[in-house]
């Protein structure tokens, strides 16, 4: 796990998603923040964090992150691998690269920009 001073010298993160079953794929990379309100995190504590924190919220290894996103990219491919293994197979007889889906990047809001706009 990385220390408070380590997240403040490199607050660049990656948050990835993924749904098998329809293979599609998001990433989303920005930036990560500490967040030092202790009582925030009683209230979101539950009882499945202490296995993580066996002292509670009041564990010092437990804190809040905040992640505000600069960039979002997204794939959405077949799901079928037969349709997967002919588009592989099409683009070989021809030459071509295969054509797997969409693949997109996704404009973020600036945090400067009013949620009202």
């Amino acid at each position: 796990m990385s220390s408070p001073e380590e997240i403040e010298a490199n607050p660049n993160a990656c948050l990835c998603f993924v749904d098998l079953s329809s293979n599609t794929f998001i990433s989303l990379s920005g930036v990560i923040a500490l967040i030092w309100d202790h009582e925030r995190l009683r209230e979101l504590w539950t009882r499945a964090n202490d296995s993580y924190f066996p002292q509670g919220p009041t564990d010092p290894n437990a804190v809040l992150l905040t992640f505000t996103p600069e960039r979002g990219e997204y794939w959405d491919a077949a799901a079928n691998p037969v349709l997967i293994a002919i588009e592989f197979i099409r683009a070989s007889v021809v030459g071509d690269n295969p054509v797997l889906g969409d693949n997109g990047e996704v404009p973020m809001r600036s945090p400067s920009v009013s949620p009202d706009r």
